[in-house]
């Protein structure tokens, strides 16, 4: 049997010795169990992930518990260019991002907790030297989000929950710099390489509310804020030598904006064994309408490096959850996912190659005295997505899928 305290340890080496980037811009996914059910957890939230999915959930978990847990996430993405005819493969980036919660019920009113997790980030990487070089060929962003949060049960049916979000973010954006960029004649001399990165960090909050209608019905609702970004970065070029001195180092201080959540969802519970569980997921996308590095310096700087739209929209994602108790130990789990992009075709580039999706998940979970572990799988068959009238003249055919696994484990004393 595990100690306490050598659980504590193996939950601070997942949390801060943790490898890789998140794939996707909104990574949702932070507990297995959620994402067996097709992340239709806000109504049930009854382990320490509820500090993120709805903390009014932490009301139903009795003394001290911790749950750490991981996922790996492998994508597979193509281009195919519209006029070239050439596919090139996006490298295949794992990543192993990680989450750690903790909760505390004070008392028959009150119960406290906190999260260290990802839900935003991205990583694409494309080769050196290829059609799209001119856009990106490396994007990267971290989001770190510290909460901790308080519930308080107001009505023994009734639970109300708030937390604050401490957010630390950094970034890095590789892409060619390239003649015909400068001066718009289609001449195809590369110049060289421009990278830029910077960090920043800020604030936000949640809230949320559970409310057990009856005993077979419970209804839950979060709301997580926006997060305002503004970074201290840096430009750095790697040119031609006779073009050096035109590119110095520059500083810049680009600005955006992580979009609110709002979850709905509804559970109910029949003959002691079935969960099933709905809802949505609505993201306020539309708060990401332009990238603007804000150059100190911008000379010789293409226009669409200074300034690239994006334009996107707000979406909702509808989510359906089934569990089924075996018997005291044993718990299998199933969910399915539509999910709607955010990115217009307008604006559709390979640092986030997005197209509306499907998404099925099936897990297990087991439970023996004081200790749950719990494990998913999630396929994500993206629809294929074509640009005709992209800004960045890039246009072509986007082919993607990506494979998730997750575990996670809670240990109660």
């Amino acid at each position: 049997m595990i100690s306490k305290s050598a659980f504590v340890i193996m939950l601070l080496l997942t949390v801060f010795c943790a490898s890789g980037y998140p794939a996707g811009f909104l990574v949702y996914n932070q507990d297995a169990t959620s994402v067996a059910m097709g992340n239709a957890f806000t109504a049930i939230a009854d382990n320490p992930s509820a500090v993120f999915y709805n903390p009014a959930g932490m009301n139903q978990l009795e003394g001290t518990q911790i749950r750490s847990g991981f996922q790996v996430i492998v994508p597979d993405t193509s281009f195919k260019g519209a006029d070239s005819g050439h596919t090139t493969d996006m490298h295949d980036k794992i990543s192993i991002p990680v989450t750690g919660f903790i909760t505390h019920k004070v008392n028959d009113k009150i119960s406290i907790g906190g999260g260290i997790f990802t839900p935003f980030g991205l990583v694409t990487e494309w080769p050196s030297r290829w059609e799209g070089d001119g856009v990106s060929t490396y994007s990267a962003l971290r989001t770190f989000f510290v909460n901790p949060a308080v519930s308080i049960q107001v009505h023994p049916r009734l639970s109300l929950a708030a937390g604050i979000d401490y957010v630390y973010s950094d970034f890095k954006i590789r892409r060619s710099i390239n003649l015909d960029q400068i001066t718009g004649i289609p001449i195809g001399l590369a110049l060289g390489k421009i990278t830029l990165d910077g960090f920043d960090d800020s604030w936000g909050y949640n809230l949320g509310m559970l409310f057990h209608i009856n005993d077979t019905w419970t209804l839950g609702l979060a709301y997580r804020s926006k997060v305002n970004l503004e970074f201290d970065g840096h430009a750095q070029y790697r040119m031609r030598p006779l073009l050096r001195g035109l590119f110095p180092p520059t500083d810049i201080s680009p600005r955006i904006e992580l979009p609110p959540l709002v979850s709905g969802q509804i559970a109910a519970r029949f003959g002691g064994k079935w969960t099933v569980a709905t809802g949505f997921l609505w993201t306020g996308w539309s708060v990401y309408d332009e990238l603007t590095p804000k150059f100190r310096n911008d000379f010789l700087i293409p226009p669409s490096m200074k300034s690239s739209p994006q334009d996107w929209k707000d979406v909702t994602t509808f989510l359906l959850g089934v569990e089924y108790d075996l018997n005291q130990t044993w718990v299998l789990r199933g969910g399915y996912i539509f999910d709607q992009t955010p990115v217009p075709e307008r604006t559709l580039s390979p640092m986030v190659p997005d197209s509306d999706s499907h998404l099925f998940s099936a897990g297990i979970g087991y439970e023996h005295d004081n200790i749950s572990v719990d494990m998913a799988s999630m396929l994500m068959f993206f629809k294929d997505r074509h640009t005709r009238r992209n800004i960045d003249g890039l246009n072509g055919e986007y082919t993607s899928t990506t494979v998730t696994f997750l575990a996670s484990l809670t240990y109660r004393f």
